[in-house]
């Protein structure tokens, strides 16, 4: 395998006109996943970072909308005149565009960096401790990830969903800009609702603006039926890592879906009256959970399973609850903190650090064990000076106070940590204060959820620390 990357690497240096030959591409990439051959992909990973490389700039090459006909043609030209015809019959019958299977093909050797090796979970990935490539999120994201959307909406394999799926893991925050905009968000929306309906959802269907990309790209084709099971299984885990994932907002799915809650809503409720794969209790509440929120938002009337989703009590706090109190706020937005994995230094969007022996893990805050920073001076920074004018040897030593008070910010109850919180005996004045503007200023938190906890608590303490929290000019959702 080793002397076919060496040879694979050399054929997509051009990326434009890449001199490869699909069809053996894809039985590369087939093999390269095989779960017999997980030895030789970790070996691959460290001894040829080229070959992953010109996988990614070749995939990403196209753009989200650029013209394929040009590459089309080239790679049509390398299946005829290929000497290795005897092989392609190992290559996917789904797949017959050219296109389409060296796109399929890059997706799959791309999904297998992020996926093979013992250091490959999702907090690690880009740490590269054994010389495993991506040692950069350059090196996997070279332009951006609209073309792996792309992709992920036109190919009738799992192999492109799951890797979007992966890179919302590996840099959320950067994948989210991509993906709250078209059309990368419209091609999205259209892979959900398709998988849902087990692909015989209608072109007519969708919008317009969905419409023109669904075809345009590859001739696309029902997927075969364990590929069809493999991207529902996905496309819930896609709604997991919306509500779940590493450095999320709370309303990444809201932004996401805006304009498109009707038809989410709908493959969403049908897929869960008759689903085409089984689920679990878990899945479905989550499921419901997102037509709920659908439903809300776009004043929907209410879906039957809905209604007894909401006779449940919350497991959690719910944006269409009014008004958390200021603690519970402030809990909500710590646990979306705790699994922060860019830099937490005024300004800095860094996913790791240089250390000594290369590219090393963000370094954890020595007192709080709570943020994580790139490089000293990122860190000294926000200790003086810190986000929104709120220093972290405030928060610092308010979080410290938690712990030691037998109330860990990262898996506090509500009740427990509400009552630390509003012991005046606990936190000083200062740090009662700023912890809150903390939250309060931070857009991870949705604009609508600050203001009920701010009006609720402007009811139930007063206006005086209310003004000390939303100094004038600072915080921008007025109540």
């Amino acid at each position: 395998m080793a002397a076919a990357a060496d040879a694979l690497t050399v054929q997509l240096q051009d990326k434009e006109h890449p001199a490869v030959c699909p069809k053996c591409l894809h039985v590369f990439a087939n093999a390269l996943c095989d779960a017999r051959n997980e030895k030789l992909a970790v070996s691959l990973l460290k001894s040829h970072h080229r070959f992953f490389t010109a996988c990614a700039q070749v995939a990403s090459a196209p753009g989200a909308s650029g013209d394929l006909s040009a590459l089309r043609s080239t790679l049509d030209g390398n299946v005829a005149g290929c000497p290795n015809k005897a092989r392609h019959v190992f290559a996917s019958h789904a797949l017959r565009d050219s296109v389409a299977c060296a796109m399929d093909a890059l997706c799959h050797c791309l999904y297998v960096s992020v996926a093979k090796g013992s250091n490959k979970k999702h907090k690690n990935i880009l740490l590269s401790k054994s010389g495993m490539w991506p040692s950069t999120l350059d090196e996997l994201i070279p332009t951006d990830v609209k073309a792996y959307a792309r992709w992920a909406c036109t190919l009738p394999r799992w192999h492109a969903v799951a890797l979007l799926s992966r890179l919302l893991l590996v840099a959320r925050r950067k994948v989210m800009e991509d993906l709250s905009c078209g059309p990368s968000r419209d091609r999205i929306c259209a892979t959900i609702v398709r998988a849902m309906g087990l692909w015989r959802t209608p072109d007519s269907q969708f919008p317009h603006e969905i419409r023109q990309y669904l075809s345009h790209d590859v001739p696309l084709g029902c997927p075969p039926p364990e590929d069809a099971a493999l991207i529902i299984t996905l496309v819930i885990g896609l709604f997991v890592v919306f509500e779940e994932g590493p450095d999320r907002l709370l309303d990444d799915f809201r932004s996401f879906s805006s304009g498109y809650e009707r038809i989410l809503h709908d493959a969403i409720t049908a897929f869960v009256e008759d689903p085409t794969r089984p689920v679990d209790g878990n899945q479905k509440d989550l499921l419901l959970s997102v037509a709920s929120m659908l439903c809300s938002r776009a004043n929907f009337p209410v879906h039957p399973l809905v209604q007894e989703l909401r006779k449940q009590p919350p497991k959690y706090g719910s944006l269409e609850r009014d008004g958390l109190n200021l603690a519970d706020t402030i809990l909500v937005y710590l646990q979306q903190r705790r699994d922060d994995q860019t830099c937490s230094g005024p300004g800095c969007k860094n996913y790791t650090r240089q250390g000594d022996r290369g590219t090393c893990a963000l370094s954890l805050c020595g007192k709080c064990k709570f943020l994580r920073y790139c490089s000293p001076e990122c860190q000294k920074r926000d200790w003086t000076v810190g986000s929104h004018d709120v220093p972290h040897k405030v928060i610092c030593s308010a979080l410290c106070k938690f712990e030691k008070a037998g109330v860990s910010p990262r898996s506090a109850s509500m009740d427990d940590f509400s009552n630390v919180y509003f012991d005046k005996t606990t936190l000083t004045t200062e740090e009662f204060t700023l912890l809150a503007q903390w939250a309060l200023m931070d857009e991870r938190l949705p604009r609508e959820f600050k203001i009920g906890a701010l009006k609720l608590f402007m009811r139930e303490s007063g206006n005086a620390v209310l003004r000390a929290i939303a100094k004038p000019g600072k915080f921008l959702c007025p109540v």
